[in-house]
């Protein structure tokens, strides 16, 4: 089966590929830029400070927030709330 390209699918094709990069870019530098530009990270990835919910359910693993079990159910929605 032969595929038929043409100048309109390979200008998307390269568009969509220009916006890719320039957002992994962006990220990277936003992510390295902590602190500056007026962000403020609001999780120390050590403690619950500031934060409320359950803790039965949510807890800190390897620098990150992790919710629910595998080996129980959870009933209904939970939701942590950064409040400061």
């Amino acid at each position: 089966m032969k595929y038929k390209f043409s100048m309109k699918t390979s200008a998307r094709t390269l568009a969509l590929i220009l916006v890719a990069v320039v957002l992994v870019g962006n990220s990277r530098r936003i992510s390295a830029d902590d602190g500056e530009n007026g962000f403020q990270s609001i999780f120390n990835g050590e403690t619950f400070d500031h934060w409320e919910g359950d803790k039965n359910v949510f807890r800190i693993e390897d620098a990150a927030i992790v919710g629910g079990t595998l080996s129980n159910r959870i009933p209904h929605n939970f939701f942590l709330r950064y409040k400061r």
